[in-house]
């Protein structure tokens, strides 16, 4: 059923979809009959599977939210609907409770201001990766998380937290709480030794579960579903600084099936030609290689290949490059469109034809565009 319907919206449809984003769920993913494995059989090959890394952060994150404070929330609401407002105060949840809070509070603050930056209509896939990998960085700097160094090296077992491949240390945990005020600090110093071991060590588990599972999120996935190691092709001027001729020409040759259904071959030839004009440029115009510097992994594809040195110098290359940034990064854009479907057509608007529902539909997108 879906082939006839995508061979009546874009006839070359097999010859020409590149990738597929999903919310990893078993009817999209399944190896045998998921929607997206169906897509890939019929389509050329090399086909990229994108699973939503916001999905995957999400589940990441409900894991911890669930094992360390669902259950308590369920004994605040209890209690709070048990007591009365004067007793609230005698009986409320132990010191160690709030500590959590706090920690919690703070890690979530960094991963909502990464979840928040990958929500862009303007965010490409390859950014995606560096965008997980800074929020790593910032979390392993400023919570003193480690990877776990060789045996032969290893501290004292008592000194340290030690999930998967990486480690903390009980001093710098205690440090860490100490990071978060006044507050976290007073209690903490307050704490009985044996609370404050519990406390390190559920704050811990919190911090290693977190690294760990971001550590092995990944948006390629391979046919089975599997973290695909083969990476994300670049596709901004700077990342393609970084590639030899032979390797932009078998980039080329992973994709010249596609390629050659729209694309002439001297079109595609002139793909890795003008790379080596790229490389021959920057090594001998100092105001492309001060252009090219500013860019970062911040810098949206259009920007990119709008900058005044590389504007119009390299057609075929920024078209190519075009088509290796154009699957969809993430589900969020997708569901954003079923959230305002569902608001316009509520109960009260269920008869509308689809012909006036797209004419509204329209009317958001306009909006959009023009305040862009």
């Amino acid at each position: 059923m879906f082939e006839k319907l995508f061979d009546a919206i874009c006839p070359l449809w097999k010859d020409k979809l590149i990738g597929c984003s999903t919310d990893g769920a078993a009817n999209m993913t399944w190896r045998l009959s998921g929607v997206v494995t169906r897509i890939q059989n019929v389509v050329k090959p090399n086909f990229m599977r994108v699973w939503c890394l916001l999905h995957q952060i999400d589940i990441i994150m409900q894991k911890v939210y669930k094992r360390f404070l669902v259950e308590k929330r369920s004994e605040i609401i209890i209690y709070f609907a048990k007591t009365e407002p004067s007793d609230r105060f005698d009986q409320l949840p132990t010191p160690a409770f709030w500590i959590l809070i706090s920690v919690i509070n703070e890690i979530s603050t960094h991963v909502s201001e990464c979840v928040e930056s990958l929500q862009g209509w303007w965010v490409i896939l390859q950014q995606q990766t560096t965008a997980i990998q800074s929020l790593l960085d910032s979390l392993q700097r400023f919570a003193f998380v480690e990877l776990t160094p060789d045996d032969d090296t290893l501290p004292a077992v008592q000194d340290v937290i030690v999930i998967g491949e990486m480690q903390v240390s009980y001093a710098d945990l205690r440090g860490f709480i100490q990071d978060q005020g006044i507050f976290a600090n007073q209690i903490l110093d307050a704490l009985e030794p044996e609370e404050c071991t519990e406390v390190l060590d559920a704050v811990g588990k919190i911090l290693l579960s977190i690294v760990n599972g971001l550590s092995s999120v990944e948006a390629l996935r391979d046919e089975v579903n599997d973290a695909n190691t083969d990476g994300m092709p670049p596709c901004l001027p700077h990342e393609l600084l970084a590639l030899k001729p032979r390797d932009v020409v078998q980039l080329v040759l992973k994709f010249h099936d596609r390629l050659s259904v729209s694309l002439t071959q001297n079109s595609i030839d002139l793909i890795v030609d003008q790379h080596n004009k790229l490389l021959n440029a920057v090594s001998k115009e100092p105001r492309l290689q001060t252009a090219l510097a500013c860019h970062n992994e911040q810098t949206d594809f259009s920007n990119a290949w709008k900058t005044p040195s590389i504007k119009d110098r390299f057609p075929e290359l920024m078209e190519f490059c075009g088509g290796l940034a154009s699957p969809f990064p993430n589900t969020a854009i997708v569901e954003s469109d079923f959230s305002i479907l569902k608001w316009e057509k509520d109960l009260h608007r269920s008869n509308i034809t689809p012909f006036s529902l797209e004419g509204i539909l329209h009317c958001h997108q306009i909006r959009s565009l023009l305040k862009n």
